[in-house]
């Protein structure tokens, strides 16, 4: 594990705080008193959302190799944003947020072995550019 702390930047790029936690609403296990919070209902204030920005694709694969970060807990990397979906796991829902506005929820990644695997199907590098890329269509699909 890297000794420095991957600190990413406040400012959320194309995204705001506010059009995240609302998109993060529609997912049950992010939203307010969502799936994971029925059982322990005092949890629930415990865990507010958090995003931070990366600049770099190393930064964010720093981000990932961290560790296993709390739930809703968001990394946002030029056009998608990362958000924990397991409280200390390794489950991250994508948001991809396209120049009309328009953001759309479409996949659920595990980072860790995809970092960690020295030949994995897909290198960490590639699995980003294939969400970078992704059109409207393409995420509409996935989600569905």
């Amino acid at each position: 594990m890297e000794s420095d702390y991957p600190k990413g930047v406040e400012d959320l790029g194309v995204f705001n705080e506010q059009e995240l936690i609302r998109k993060c609403q529609e997912n049950a296990w992010v939203k307010h008193w969502g799936v994971v919070f029925r059982e322990d209902p005092f949890m629930e204030s415990d865990y507010s959302y958090s995003f931070m920005r990366y600049e770099t694709l190393d930064e964010l694969r720093r981000f990932f190799k961290w560790g296993y970060w709390a739930i809703r807990c968001g990394a946002v990397y030029e056009n998608l944003c990362f958000v924990q979906q397991v409280n200390g796991g390794d489950e991250w829902w994508v948001i991809k947020k396209f120049p009309d506005g328009e953001l759309i929820g479409f996949e659920s990644i595990s980072f860790s072995h995809i970092i960690s695997d020295p030949k994995p199907v897909m290198t960490f590098e590639a699995m980003v550019d294939r969400l970078i890329k992704a059109t409207k269509e393409q995420c509409h699909g996935i989600h569905s």
